[in-house]
């Protein structure tokens, strides 16, 4: 999990000159969960192991807001969750 409160930063504006805004915080959570084969007793499936990630799971977005006017939001970027799924094999 990473948490990150509000800040300033900066962000390309017109003529892609920098311009500090306020970023909202966010909290993102990732999480993983995997199995190896060769430690479970599968003679067959001996150096096979099986993984499942998924990323941004509490759905945070990115938002920056006008540095003039905080309630005015400038940019909103919503990247939603994403899941891989995965396997390793060892010879």
């Amino acid at each position: 999990m990473r948490k990150r409160d509000d800040f300033k930063g900066d962000v390309y504006g017109i003529s892609f000159d920098t311009v500090q805004v306020d970023i909202v915080g966010e909290t993102i959570l990732d999480a993983q969960i995997g199995y190896d084969f060769g430690e479970g007793g599968f003679k067959n499936l001996e150096g096979l192991s099986i993984f499942l990630q998924g990323y941004n799971l509490t759905k945070e977005s990115f938002t920056s807001l006008q540095d003039d006017n905080a309630l005015q939001v400038r940019d909103y970027q919503d990247y939603g969750s994403s899941y891989l799924l995965g396997f390793i094999y060892k010879m």
